[in-house]
């Protein structure tokens, strides 16, 4: 006979909000405050006291082996000045190149994809930070863990960019999170324009953040890539100076040798945007079209931290225990965790400690996640 299975724990009405949608799959729970479908409604998802939890046969069948704290792989740690770019750690696997989405959606990963219970990639968003993105690195540094570091190109200064080189040194993943992290920027005029030089500005930014061996160095490299009276925010001029940036941005590649940097394979858009209900398919095939000119697989994500739900209160939002539970359950749930570089340390500090307490419980890379989706290595595409 078969198993009846356990039924839904319900979630405070507070907190979620039950979306009815039928298509070909189960109803989704939707968690207010942010724009991540956290858990289908045939699941069952224990709470925090539930311990442990059990990976079905079937899908333990399927899992690859989990890569435990402090196994990942080594890379090649880049020279000052002269990043290398990092080779594939198995060159049994085809390079994934330009991968193939449909018409309004790209290559990559997405909210309701299915996952594998108790393995989690982590991602952060939103800087560098000068100080707060270090306290995090000392975190995971700590614990052998590696994550993706979604980056804002604006945020890459004088002070942050020797956060860029301590990423790649220290064997974490970079992630292109466009310029101006504008959400609605799949909505302007010459959208497919627009998006496109968000991303390869930002891969611009990262090149002379790498290049750079002085903050006086960036500032200079800055000036010559952006123009010697360049804003920080520009975005409705960019698609009309795009151009002319690009060309001295390979001015300068050039004049260093066309030194092999590190070239971001992912992308992010800023808030999942326009993946969002309140867009149309015209933005998202013009996000599609860009993302593909540029090479890009598209990274969005299953779960996020307390400290990101608004429904909570403020000294929930920061408490480290909240934040921590909700580390614990995104692992239950498993897929890619949403952080900010915003988020309190301790909190992501007593979170990692649960995940590595709980032999069921892993942390894996999304190079691994791109592997097992679509059987390539994710090698970036030579520069155009």
């Amino acid at each position: 006979m078969r198993r009846p299975s356990p039924p839904c724990r319900p979630l405070p009405a507070s907190a979620v909000s039950v979306e009815r949608r039928r298509r070909g799959g189960p109803f989704v729970l939707m968690l207010l405050g942010t724009t991540s479908a956290c858990v289908a409604c045939a699941m069952w998802i224990p709470d925090a006291g539930d311990l442990p939890l059990a990976v079905a046969p079937a899908q333990r069948a399927k899992a690859p082996p989990a890569v435990r704290p402090g196994t990942a792989p080594p890379t090649a740690e880049p020279v000052r000045g002269r990043p290398v770019r990092p080779r594939a750690s198995d060159p049994a696997l085809p390079p994934c190149g330009r991968l193939t989405g449909t018409p309004t959606r790209p290559a990559g990963f997405y909210f309701a994809d299915r996952t594998v219970p108790g393995q989690v990639v982590l991602t952060f968003d939103d800087g560098p930070l000068h100080g707060k993105t270090r306290r995090l690195l000392a975190v995971l540094r700590a614990r052998g863990l590696r994550a993706t570091f979604f980056v804002v190109g604006q945020m890459i200064n004088r002070r942050s960019y020797r956060v860029i080189q301590t990423l790649v040194r220290d064997g974490h993943i970079l992630g292109n999170h466009t310029y101006h992290h504008d959400l609605g920027m799949a909505r302007v005029d010459q959208a497919e324009a627009r998006i496109y030089a968000e991303f390869q500005l930002t891969q611009a930014m990262v090149d002379i953040a790498l290049l750079a061996e002085s903050p006086r160095q960036f500032d200079g490299l800055r000036r010559r890539l952006l123009g010697p009276r360049a804003p920080v925010r520009f975005r409705d001029t960019l698609v009309r100076t795009w151009p002319a940036i690009e060309r001295r941005w390979r001015a300068i590649l050039a004049d260093y040798g066309n030194a092999s940097l590190y070239r971001m394979v992912y992308a992010r858009p800023p808030g999942g945007n326009p993946f969002g209900p309140a867009f149309s398919n015209t933005a998202r095939r013009a996000y599609t079209r860009a993302v593909h000119r540029a090479g890009l697989i598209n990274v969005l994500w299953r779960s996020g931290t307390a400290n990101d739900f608004r429904y909570l209160s403020r000294e929930e939002r920061l408490s480290p225990n909240r934040i921590a539970r909700s580390i614990v359950f995104a692992a239950r749930v498993g897929g890619i965790l949403l952080i900010h570089d915003q988020i309190p340390a301790a909190g992501l500090a007593a979170g990692l400690d649960d995940v590595i307490r709980f032999s069921n419980l892993h942390v894996i890379s999304l190079s691994q996640m791109t592997r097992r989706r679509y059987g390539c290595e994710p090698i970036p595409p030579l520069r155009p």
